[in-house]
């Protein structure tokens, strides 16, 4: 295994003493896997507060934003969640398609450049449970893709198949990708692609977790701009042969340890980002619910708006 830090003696019990994180940049993306998968295995006696609460992605996202220079930033005042969403749209039951479509429309015709988009869905059957996914537009090849985690969209398709029908309509010769097609499964059928996806290849790992559904999306949207020249297909094809391995006990190991190892990686990122030391997160304070936490959440969240509305180039309303 190619890793920049490897040491069988290094055993981690809190995230604070692991301070390595200074080497990323230039890996190809299958020496970053090794060395996320690296990282995410010698921190595994760290506790891990992490849930799927909605403003963690716009802290990531955030970080995320900074590094790249991403300048492709609009802001969703019409999202239902506490927090002010960025490149972020919901999809429920409820959802006005027309209006969906037409603002959707509006995005994609005012870039200049590829945009990635969570698209967090809510649940028909169970209101408190949502999915993100990620959209991706690439402009220049006029191209729509849809990444899931669950390897296929299995909530809300309905809706979800209107919306692409529309903004097809809207922009001539739009070419969608939907995610079951850009994973190389062997059998391309919802059961198959499910039991081979990475988040449930991570449930295998860990079965009381809500799901990593946010940090693989980002990790995604990290690799769309990291690695510009690659297909997303291409982009997952990489992480599979990564995690590959003579059974699926060791493939979900593998794929669980990547995704740690980018969690505790967004953290140490998204810190270099916040000057102010009061405003820096911690595992422990990643909860929504922590009374202690939510003075430092407001002004953090103060910060974040701050400077995505700077770099936005307009709000959904």
């Amino acid at each position: 295994m190619n890793t920049i830090y490897y040491d069988e003696n290094k055993n981690f019990s809190s995230l604070e003493s692991y301070s390595e994180y200074d080497n990323y940049n230039n890996l190809k993306m299958s020496d970053l896997l090794n060395q996320l998968e690296y990282d995410g295995y010698i921190t595994r006696k760290i506790r891990n507060n992490y849930d799927a609460y909605e403003h963690y992605k716009q802290i990531f996202h955030f970080s995320l934003t900074k590094i790249y220079n991403i300048k492709n930033i609009f802001s969703n005042i019409t999202s239902t969640q506490r927090h002010t969403q960025y490149n972020s749209l919901s999809l429920t039951k409820d959802t006005n398609i027309n209006e969906f479509v037409e603002n959707l429309f509006k995005i994609l015709i005012t870039v200049s450049d590829n945009i990635c988009i969570f698209l967090d869905i809510q649940s028909i059957k169970n209101y408190y449970n949502w999915h993100t996914t990620l959209l991706i537009y690439r402009k220049n090849h006029n191209l729509l893709e849809h990444y899931d985690s669950e390897g296929v969209l299995k909530m809300n398709v309905d809706n979800f198949n209107l919306i692409i029908s529309g903004i097809k309509n809207k922009i001539n010769n739009l070419i969608f990708v939907p995610s079951i097609s850009l994973h190389s499964f062997d059998e391309i059928s919802i059961d198959y692609s499910c039991s081979k996806s990475l988040n449930f290849l991570c449930g295998l790992c860990d079965r009381n977790h809500p799901g990593w559904c946010q940090i693989w999306s980002l990790f995604i949207y990290e690799m769309v701009y990291k690695y510009k020249s690659m297909r997303t297909k291409d982009i997952i094809t990489v992480i599979y042969n990564c995690i590959k391995s003579k059974s699926t006990e060791n493939s979900a190991f593998k794929a669980y340890n990547i995704i740690k190892g980018y969690y505790f990686l967004s953290i140490y990122r998204t810190n270099e980002c916040i000057e102010d030391s009061t405003m820096k997160i911690t595992i422990d304070g990643l909860t929504e619910y922590n009374p202690e936490y939510v003075i430092n959440d407001i002004s953090l969240n103060n910060l974040i708006n701050d400077y995505m509305q700077e770099r936005s180039f307009g709000e959904i309303s």
